[in-house]
This record gives C-alpha cells, structure tokens and sequence, in this order.
C-alpha cells in the first residue's frame, strides 16, 4: 500500500483523530484495534493493520452512509406525510375540541333517539289501533251482517286489527323482557347463566315458554310475562265472541190477515125478521157445531182461515170476538131429576123414565151411559117444539110484527140432564144393579175478546177480556123488536142464543141423524155416546189434572165449538189486517261493555312493558342490547366460567343448560392483575360474564346530553 493511500486512509480519520495517540472513539470495541496500540513510524505494523482496519472500516463507513441516507431519505417521507397530513386535519385547538365534543353529543342523542324510537312507535300504534278496534265495534253494533268495511265483513277486520295489536303488544314483552334480562344478570350475588335462556324464551311465545318450563322459578317479571303471552293468544276467540248476532225483525200489516165471523153485525140463525121468533131453530149452518163435536172427538180443532206468509215469525191479530160457551153441573137424583121424554112430550122423572119405580119389575133397569136428555124446564122449548110450531092461520106479516105472548114460553135458559156411571164416569158401561150419578147442567155463553197469535204453523189464542152475556128472553122472543130494528141492530146475543140451541140439538137428538130424520122421529139419538167413546179413545188429553172427567169433556167440546162458529164458514166480505212480522236478517248485537273491555284490557301488557322497558334502560345507562346475540359473543365468559363448561362445547341445548343452571355468573367489568403483579386487582373496559369474585359492578350512569 502506497504512502497516498496511507495518507488516503488517514485523511478520512482527521475528524476523529486524537493528537495524544489516543485509540480512535468508534473502534475502542473493536478486537483488532484493542490488540496493539497505534505507535506513530512504526510502518510496519500499521501496514498490516490499517489494511485490516480500512477494509473493516470503509465497509462500517459505507453501512453507516447507507443508514444515514436511508435515515433522510425515511424522514424525508415522513415529513412529507405530516405535511400531507397537516394539511388535511390542522392541529387541534379549542375550537376543534369544542366541535368534537359537540360531535360525541349528537352521536349520543342520535343514538338515544334510535333507541327510544321503535318502542315509542310501537306504544303509539298500539293505541292508535286499540281506538280503530273500538271505532269498528262500535260501527258494527246494529249494523247488518253483510255489512263491510274496506272491502272486508266485520269479523275480518276485527280479526286484522286483532292481530296487529297482539303483533306489537308481544314484540313489545319480548323488548321489555330482553332488556331487563341484562339488569338482572348485573346483580351483585349473580345470577344462574341459565337466566339468559330462560329469559330469550319466555320472549318467544308459548312454544319458547314450553322449552324451558322445567327451569322457570317464581320470577316477578317471567310470571306476568307468561300469563301475558297466554292472555294474547286468548284475545284473538274473544275478539270474535263479542260480534254476537241476532235476527232483525220487522214488522207491518200489509201481508196478514184472517178472516172471520162478525158477532154482532151478522145474523147467524134462522130467525127470519118476516116470519118472527118462531123461525129460530139455532144455527142457519147448524153442520158446524155437529161438524166440531165430531172433529173434537177425534183431537182435532177447527182451523181459522187466515194468510201468514211461511217466512213469517209470526203473525198477530189482536182483538178478534168470539165466544166462550161453558157448561156447569150440579148433583141431581133419579127420583126428583125430571127430563123431557120426547116421545110422550111428558115431563118425568128419571127413576120413572128408566123403571125405576116399577113394583112388577123382575130385573133392574139396564141404563145405556152416558146419556143426554132435555131438562124438565125445557117443555115446550125443545128443538122438536121449535120445528112443529105451526102459526094460527091468516096470520100475516103486520100481525106478525106485534108482540106475541106465546112465544115468550118457547125462549129460556137452555138446560140439560147427564146421567153418568156410579162412579161418575163417562164409561159406556155400568153393572144393572149399580144406581148411576145424575148431573143437572146448564149452558152459559160469554164474549171473548182475545188475540190470535200464529207462530210456526201453531194458532193460539190470548185472552184479552171476557164478558159474560145476559140473555133478555123478552127481546129475544119480541118479533116485533126484530121486524123493525133488524136492520143495523147488534146480533151478539141472538146468535149466542142461537148457538146454545143448536149445541142441545146437536148433543141430545141430532148427533148421527140426518135432518129428515130428526124431523120425523120424536126421541133421543145414541150420538152422544159416539162421541164419549171417540173422545175417551182418541181425544182425551186433560189439561188439569184436578178436573174431572166431564169437565174435560166439554171443555173440548165447547171450545171447538166456539172455533167453530166464528171460524167455521167466515164471511168473505169481512176480515181484518194482522201484523206480520218477519225477518230481514242478521245484525250485530254487542255488549258495549264486553268490547271496551276487551280492547282496554289490551292496554295493561302494554302499560306494564313500557314501564318494564324504561326501568330497565335506565339502570343500564340507557344502552339497549335486547336480544342481540353479538352482545352476547362480545362480552363473552371468563376464563373461571369457562373451566365450568369445560368439555362441554360439543354438547346439546339441554346439557347446557342444565350445567348453565349450577353456574351463578354477574355481568360487570373484568378485574385484572397489577404491573406490580401484587393481588390488588384493576378493572378492565370490557364486559364479560364471570364469577362475582372477579368482576366489578356496574354503577348507573346518566346520560349526558
């Protein structure tokens, strides 16, 4: 190595180089440099080792060049960057902190408004739909069943309405429910892990409450959770119970009527104003009563003729007169009873009549029963004394019209014997040594005003008053009366009289017997009997059990007699309008206070999940984590909790939860070890879920606005 290039190397340690021969700063390290100190003309050896120290040298000068430049050329990048940098966000002053504050503010609310927002949203469209279902029951209420809104009938929207409501009011719980899951978990003394289980469940209807019956314990919020969800699948089949129905009835008298015989504007018996009193021989349709007692007989009743249409739930004709014949009895004898025999047109007495009273008679009488006779009282005033009655000869019409005293006689209370078994029964047959009962009987007639009411193809009649009539023989037997005041005159009591009589003719001599020959044999018809025998087999159907036999007897006689005579052959000219009434469909009927029942009631879950919600967001700062799962994996469980699973990662729902149930657990910031490594422990950011012995509590905190 050449001298220059000596001076080459020593050139490049002028900076560095130390006058006193002092070991140069940068290689007192060095090995080689500490081996053998540097003496000045000892060529030599420093030859040999600035060979070796400039090769070492220029490569740590050259590694050094290239750090340095690499050093400018890194600052040089970074200083360009903060420039950049700078550029874009300039240094923070006040100013800049006041607006980042103002930033984290409104973030906070933003975030509290989100919050607040689809619960707020939910307890408002609860309420507005609780008031449209109140709206809507009451809309309904009278309306008709085919009545609509929006296109859809009542039940259909009930049904909508209904479903929304339970739609929010559960999404609601469930909120409430998930939220104070989390402040239960922060209790100090921990909770079993389970509760996050049994917690999410009872937020899922009854299917999740089903789940994990088995693991709920009397738990303030569960129980009334519960019976909430249960409560709402009520709802729905009560909601529809409410819309009850009924049928609308209407009625007018356009479409009813019935016709009948007027009382006292029609003249319904022979008497011929012309002819006098002496033509009245009952009924001009005398086949009517005959016709009643034969039909009676058999239980039939005559039937009015009236129009109702099939439709109709009923039909009403109020204040139709009738009459009303009854019969009364008394207790009479075979000695002093007396009776009509037809065929002498004597006056006897029944013991008499029979053979009683014969001294030479072998036998005992043999009596035919029941049987009907004419009363003594009624000689000369018989049907047969009516049809033979002659008038004197050249009597004319004006004669006619003068008061007749002789035909006051033929006019009278119309009386009758019945003669009965010994035991006073209408049976057809009574041992000849037996002595039978003697009733004395006596007709009476009376007006009824009443209603007919006809109500599915049934005719009834009510009683709206009853007025007995009292017959003035002396008008009644006055042709000269009649002859002048016929015309316009009130024929009530005529034709009750005229009813009477055709009632004895029909029971004692007519029944069975053609009218010729009632007009030629004098003597008593065994019709009766037929009609006893008929009725006792056929008819007889007592509607008091405490009358007797005969009462029951002419009671249906009677009555279908009275039927018979205003219904029997009406006049056409003559009838009168009834009310018809009918249905024109179905309506709502409801009970107002089972709907605003029904609909208010939904109001207490809702009420007490707001309530339960605000509660429970309050003691947590008014963080809302609900049923998030991510909150759940981020917080995640200490490594205490986690041994207590250990070996359990692959096991089932249930395994789980069970070993979750044996596992108490509190929600709280996470504590741990010191720099220092001593036993105080610090609480860490994150929360988590562990043992109470290594987690802080967590304070509630106010929100800053």
């Amino acid at each position: 190595m050449s001298q220059n290039d000596d001076r080459r190397g020593f050139d490049r340690l002028d900076d560095t180089h130390n006058d006193n021969n002092s070991t140069i700063p940068y290689l007192q390290n060095s090995t080689t440099a500490m081996s053998r100190p540097v003496v000045e003309n000892d060529y030599t050896t420093a030859s040999t080792y600035w060979q070796q120290s400039q090769f070492s040298t220029e490569k740590s000068l050259d590694a050094k060049k290239m750090e340095h430049e690499d050093t400018n050329s890194s600052t040089s990048d970074v200083t360009t960057y903060y420039d950049q940098n700078a550029a874009l966000n300039p240094p923070i002053t006040n100013t800049t902190k006041e607006k980042s504050n103002d930033n984290r503010k409104s973030s906070g609310v933003g975030n509290l408004l989100s919050t607040l927002s689809f619960p707020i949203i939910n307890i408002l469209a609860t309420c507005i739909i609780v008031g449209i279902l109140i709206y809507v029951y009451q809309y309904a209420n009278g309306k008709s069943t085919d009545t609509t809104m929006g296109g859809m009938k009542i039940p259909t929207v009930v049904s909508l309405l209904m479903t929304f409501v339970k739609m929010l009011v559960a999404s609601g719980i469930a909120s409430a429910v998930a939220e104070y899951k989390w402040i239960r978990l922060q209790d100090k003394d921990g909770q079993p892990l389970a509760l996050i289980d049994v917690y999410d469940a009872c937020t899922r209807g009854i299917g999740g409450i089903v789940r994990i019956l088995k693991w709920i314990k009397l738990d303030l919020i569960l129980i009334p959770a519960i019976l909430f969800q249960i409560g709402l699948v009520a709802m729905g089949p009560a909601s529809q119970q409410i819309l009850t129905t009924a049928d609308l009835a209407i009625c007018d008298r356009n479409n009813a009527g019935v016709w009948y015989t007027n009382l006292s504007s029609t003249d319904m018996t022979t008497l011929s104003s012309t002819n006098g009193v002496s033509s009245m021989k009952g009924l001009k349709q005398d086949y009517l009563v005959r016709y009643a007692l034969q039909q009676a007989s058999l239980g039939f009743q005559v039937q009015p003729y009236y129009n109702c249409p099939l439709d109709s739930i009923n039909c009403t004709f109020t204040g139709i007169q009738g009459f009303h014949s009854t019969v009364t009895c008394n207790p009479g004898s075979l000695n002093t009873t007396t009776i009509v025999d037809l065929k002498t047109d004597d006056v006897t007495t029944l013991s008499h009549y029979f053979g009683y009273d014969r001294a030479n008679s072998i036998f005992s009488p043999f009596l035919s029963v029941p049987a009907i006779f004419y009363d003594g009282s009624m000689k000369g005033r018989t049907y047969y004394d009516f049809n033979n009655y002659t008038k004197s000869f050249g009597s004319s019409i004006k004669n006619n019209r003068t008061y007749d005293a002789e035909m006051r006689k033929m006019f009278g209370d119309q009386k009758f014997v019945l003669v009965l078994t010994d035991d006073g029964g209408l049976d057809g047959y009574m041992a000849s040594e037996k002595i039978p009962q003697v009733l004395e009987c006596m007709l009476h007639s009376a007006v009824n005003t009443s209603t007919l009411l006809i109500q599915s193809v049934t005719k009834r009649h009510q009683l709206m008053s009853q007025i007995p009539i009292e017959f003035d023989y002396d008008l009644l037997s006055n042709s000269t009366y009649w002859s002048t005041h016929y015309i316009g005159s009130n024929f009530t009591m005529l034709n009750a009289y005229g009813l009477q009589f055709s009632i004895m003719k029909n029971l004692i001599v007519a029944n069975g017997m053609s009218q010729q020959d009632m007009d030629s044999y004098n003597g008593y018809s065994n019709g009766f009997q037929e009609i006893v025998e008929n009725w006792k087999m056929l008819g007889y159907s007592p509607t008091n059990l405490n009358s007797s036999t005969v009462d029951s007897f002419f009671f249906d006689m009677m009555q279908n007699i009275d039927f018979s005579a205003v219904y029997g052959i009406p006049d056409s000219m003559f009838g009168m309008k009834g009310t018809h009434c009918f249905y024109t469909g179905n309506f709502y009927q409801l009970n107002p206070a089972a709907f605003y029942s029904l609909s208010f009631s939904l109001l207490i879950p809702l009420g007490w999940w707001a309530f339960l919600w605000i509660v429970s967001l309050y003691k947590s700062s008014w963080i809302s984590r609900g049923n998030s799962q991510v909150a759940l994996l981020v917080a995640g469980i200490s490594p205490t909790i986690r041994e207590h699973f250990k070996g359990l990662s692959h096991a089932n729902q249930r395994s789980l939860l069970k070993q979750a149930a044996n596992t108490k657990v509190v929600l709280g910031e996470e504590k741990i070890p010191t720099e220092t490594g001593g036993r105080h422990l610090q609480p860490t950011n994150h929360l988590t879920f562990g043992a109470p012995s290594e987690i802080n509590y967590i304070q509630t905190r106010r929100r800053s606005f």
